[in-house]
């Protein structure tokens, strides 16, 4: 199980040219509520992300996905996964 500490301690090992990308990721992990900035521009950024993969490739992906999300450990890490991020949002935050 990993602790608040763990993932600090990681990130202190990330190089500051990485900071930007690290930012955007802990953002997208933010309560929708909190992400009122993602602008279509944004969102359409990734269309086409899986054009150049075969059609059988793409759907065993898609049923791979459908599959683990819905299984009930994934739904419990995910609910972690969201109080984890509201906790390291304020501890980043000084708060």
């Amino acid at each position: 199980m990993f602790t608040i500490d763990n993932i600090i301690d990681e990130l202190k090992e990330i190089p500051p040219s990485r900071l930007e990308e690290l930012y955007q990721l802990v953002h997208s992990l933010t309560p929708a509520a909190k992400r009122a900035d993602i602008t279509p521009k944004k969102i359409m950024s990734f269309a086409g992300s899986f054009s150049d993969m075969a059609d059988e490739d793409y759907e065993g992906y898609v049923n791979q996905t459908r599959n683990v999300r819905a299984s009930p450990p994934y739904k419990q890490t995910m609910k972690q996964s969201i109080l984890d991020t509201d906790i390291l949002s304020e501890f980043l935050r000084g708060k």
